[in-house]
């Protein structure tokens, strides 16, 4: 009678690489993350340095994670600032005070009250306020506003002095209640460290230290907020649909066939993935720490489900294990050269993209990496649409019915998620060029990831729909039926791009298998040995069973 196929090893090699990667995520090696440590930089007069621009939210506006209780939000300033020749101050300029520089934060959405366009030449910006200036009149720059930062009334901002307490220090410290700023306002806040003390114009300053910047619902950049509940609905959706998947496979565990395995593996190695990311995160925003070996674990989960889902694709549309029982040696090493390709490829550019998220890196780099990943989807889709077309038409010629229908399906699936990416990437495009994550800057969650994590999802349910365990499940198997009843022996197929011909022994490749039909019409005799190829009528399956 017809049996599943054997289930295959290849899945269970994924358990020791899952806990390995559990195991190591939980080592306590760290990164600095929104406890922030500001690379080092210098200043020199006349001209700000944007240190930080990070999302945070009011109290008011602020969500609260599982109605966690909320807190003032702040942003507190721990600068040192060093004159890098060690030598003393100008003395020869006057000032108000002390020699001083100024720390500023401001929501950008005034950003454009910073600073004075020069009257004579309209590509010139003064952001300090001089004595001339100050005669002028302009906004923001009077008599006792000079040497300091141009700031207009309208903008909403806090100025922070580090002063020198005499002409000979080369050394000051920004920190403590001077440089703690409370966030009253929805929006990105931009961090300006600005050298507008003539005092201090022949001098370079080293800049050196960080900060916290607190939310109310923790530590997490609002850019970043949308990760947390995203990832803790994903990891309930997968741990909701791995139940139901398992106990589909305990009541029908006589009927498994091998590519439910394959499904199986990949629906704990997605689970894992969105598990260990809701922990990255849960624990950043708790910490205010990010977990440096919990995000390359993470990472490396996320990029091992993309390759490993886009060979298992690649694998069922060129019919393995459902139509054939295997992959000849060069189809084999084709896709695992392409996944390979494709692992250390999506692994450069997942590196690059989480590492953005917390640090300033040039957009730059994400398009470079991102121009192979792009190829290599491009790759992955016109072999899996190719080897389908292939598949289907075979399917035809041998009126499987059932398969037919399941691969057709798949196929208008797949074809639909294609679409569905080409719009979003079409709208990521632009959403960037007009310069709209500057507002929508919640929205990164569904831009880095999220989108691509949700379309993934819906394929893979869909496909685990498809096939699912059940009482018939001897239709994903591809058996042969020898007519003395003896057992089962494999056939194998020949190459995907030759669906139509099935390679039986010393069978002439050139010409087409004879072909009878029984009364009914509902199974194939293939001519070799009297060994005949079962179809996918389950009524006429079960007739056979009986008369065996």
């Amino acid at each position: 009678m017809a049996t599943a196929a054997a289930p295959p090893s290849a899945p269970f090699l994924l358990l020791p690489l899952v806990l390995l990667l559990a195991l190591f995520s939980l080592q306590p090696a760290r990164v600095a993350a929104d406890i922030y440590q500001l690379p080092e930089d210098h200043i020199i007069y006349g001209f700000p340095s944007i240190r930080r621009v990070i999302g945070m939210y009011s109290l008011e506006d602020g969500p609260s994670f599982l109605g966690s209780p909320k807190v003032d939000p702040f942003i507190q300033l721990d600068l040192s600032i060093e004159a890098t020749d060690g030598m003393g101050l100008k003395s020869e300029a006057e000032g108000p005070g002390n020699p001083r520089i100024q720390a500023a934060i401001i929501a950008s959405t005034t950003l454009d009250g910073i600073g004075h366009w020069d009257t004579t030449d309209s590509t010139l910006i003064n952001y300090c306020c001089t004595k001339a200036l100050a005669e002028q009149g302009i906004t923001g720059c009077n008599t006792g506003k000079i040497g300091s930062l141009i700031v207009s009334d309208k903008v909403t901002h806090k100025l922070m002095d580090a002063e020198f307490t005499d002409k000979t220090s080369a050394q000051t410290r920004l920190s403590g209640p001077n440089g703690r700023y409370d966030v009253t306002t929805t929006g990105e806040h931009i961090l300006l460290v600005a050298n507008c003390d003539e005092r201090l114009q022949d001098r370079i300053l080293r800049v050196t230290g960080g900060g916290v910047w607190k939310n109310p619902y923790g530590f997490l950049p609002g850019r970043l907020y949308g990760f947390l509940p995203f990832y803790f609905g994903m990891t309930v959706v997968y741990v909701a649909l791995t139940c139901t998947w398992a106990l589909l496979c305990f009541i029908h565990r006589k009927e498994i066939a091998g590519i439910q395995y394959f499904i199986s593996s990949v629906l704990l190695l997605t689970l894992v993935e969105v598990f260990a990311w809701f922990m990255d995160y849960y624990s950043f925003n708790t910490t205010g720490v990010r977990n440096m070996s919990g995000v390359i674990s993470a990472i490396i989960f996320t990029v091992l489900r993309l390759t490993v889902s886009r060979m298992l694709v690649v694998s069922v549309s060129i019919g393995f294990p459902v139509v054939r029982p295997s992959l000849s040696t060069s189809t084999k090493v084709k896709i695992g050269v392409l996944g390979l390709i494709y692992f250390a490829c999506e692994a450069a550019l997942e590196v690059v993209t989480r590492y953005a998220q917390t640090n300033e890196t040039a957009e730059r780099w994400r398009i470079f990496l991102s121009l192979p990943v792009a190829v290599l989807n491009a790759i992955f889709y016109w072999w899996i649409f190719t080897a389908l077309h292939d598949l289907i038409n075979f399917l035809e010629q041998q009126n499987q019915a059932i398969k037919l229908n399941m691969y057709r399906t798949f196929t208008h699936m797949l074809a639909a998620s294609l679409v569905a990416a080409v719009l979003f990437a079409l709208y990521q495009i632009y959403f960037m060029a007009t310069n709209q994550l500057a507002l929508h800057w919640s929205l990164l969650w569904l831009l880095d990831g999220g989108f691509a994590l949700i379309l993934y999802s819906v394929i893979f349910i869909c496909m685990a729909w498809l096939w699912r365990p059940s009482s018939d499940a001897r239709r994903y198997a591809y058996s042969e039926l020898t007519s003395a009843g003896a057992g089962m022996t494999s056939m194998g197929m020949e190459d995907e791009d030759e669906f139509g011909e099935v390679e039986m022994g010393g069978l002439d490749g050139h010409h087409h298998h004879d072909k009878s039909h029984d009364d009914d019409d509902h199974h194939q005799h293939i001519s070799h040995e009297s060994a005949k190829f079962t179809v996918d009528d389950d009524e006429e399956e079960q007739r056979m069973t009986g008369d065996q």
